[in-house]
């Protein structure tokens, strides 16, 4: 008798066909839980920067590349090996209709906020900026926005990083962050020029400090320089960067990325952020606590004391800084110092809660 008739056979297959049946549905019921894979993003992260993303590692890896080179290229003019950033910077890669106003960074709850598709380029200048303002107090104006376009035009490909190429719309603080650190003859002096700007010296005490020659002649130079428009990027010294190493990688559930993405547009569009900040309350964990932060921001934004969600944040276990600034104003010393030292532990490098300690 052949195999396949016999009886053992026989119950083997329905056995066989009972498990892979009940395995379906198994899997559809975790597939439907909300804690499931699916419905989380991709976080990368490396020092203050997160990226997040939903079905692709390859664009957020390659902004993360070019986010970390850039702090490094800038810490080393300014002599920081690990250049902080006053604030985390999170971006969220998305193929939705969620933008940010004018693709401009979103300060809200203790974030830099920016929404972002997968193929556009991040807005290095604007992260230049903050990492400067953070770091560079006193540094001249015309100097800043020179720097912060001379990052714009950075590109990293791995350790591989130049900058220097063309910008839109180029002028005298182009022309002259471009000069200083494309020419040979100045590019190894560039970084004593740039601590000299941090430490509060004029751009020409700067450069008569840096380069050993006369201000009056190196800004010919810098006049020059616009005057020929030929940008040719040069090469500079990046991090050795090993993408698949040294990016953490976590992940972030839906409830808690919109409450994030609430954040970034809730200017534009509040009614959807109140859906997601009450959405995030239900969903409990990390979300809970900023849902009741985004309530709160509504609260503010529509005049009304914002409170009973300050405090309901902080019973849910927040751990934004603000937040605890908040709850402590107009409250007795006894109750607000308390606060502040949470605000202050929570980001050292916020001074605000250190000077409100001190009043």
């Amino acid at each position: 008798m052949p195999l396949s008739s016999t009886p053992r056979r026989n119950a083997c297959l329905r056995i066989g066909f009972v498990f892979a049946f009940l395995l379906i549905g198994f899997v559809s019921q975790i597939r439907a839980l909300p804690g499931f894979k699916g419905d989380h993003w991709d976080e990368f992260n490396i020092g203050p920067f997160y990226i997040y993303s939903k079905g692709g590692e390859g664009p957020a890896r390659d902004d993360l590349t070019q986010l970390e080179q850039l702090r490094w290229v800038l810490g080393g003019l300014l002599d920081s090996k690990d250049l902080p950033s006053l604030w985390p910077i999170r971006i969220f890669l998305t193929k939705d209709q969620r933008t940010t106003p004018e693709s401009q960074f979103v300060w809200k709850n203790g974030s830099y906020l920016l929404i972002l598709k997968p193929d556009d380029h991040v807005p290095l200048d604007q992260v230049a900026g903050l990492l400067l303002d953070a770091n560079t107090p006193r540094i001249p104006g015309d100097a800043e926005s020179g720097l912060r376009q001379l990052f714009s035009t950075l590109e990293a490909h791995g350790s591989r990083v130049t900058w220097g190429g063309p910008v839109p719309h180029p002028d005298l603080a182009w022309a002259r962050m471009q000069l200083f650190a494309t020419r040979f003859e100045y590019g190894a002096r560039f970084h004593v020029f740039v601590t000299s700007l941090k430490n509060g010296s004029s751009v020409r005490v700067a450069e008569r400090n840096s380069f050993g020659k006369d201000p009056g002649a190196l800004e010919k130079e810098v006049a020059e320089n616009l005057r020929g428009g030929t940008w040719q990027a040069a090469s500079v010294s990046g991090r050795p960067l090993d993408p698949k190493r040294d990016f953490g990688e976590h992940s972030m559930s839906e409830a808690l990325a919109n409450t994030y993405l609430a954040d970034a547009t809730l200017s534009s569009d509040p009614k959807a952020a109140d859906a997601a900040y009450k959405a995030g309350i239900e969903a409990g964990g990390d979300a809970m606590a900023r849902g009741y932060e985004g309530l709160a921001e509504l609260a503010r934004r529509d005049k009304e004391n914002p409170d009973r969600y300050v405090q309901d944040a902080i019973r849910a276990g927040s751990n934004s800084a603000p937040v605890y600034l908040a709850a402590a104003k107009d409250k007795p010393e006894a109750e607000a110092l308390p606060l502040l030292k949470r605000a202050a532990e929570l980001n050292p490098l916020w001074a605000e809660p250190v000077y409100q300690r001190a009043q």
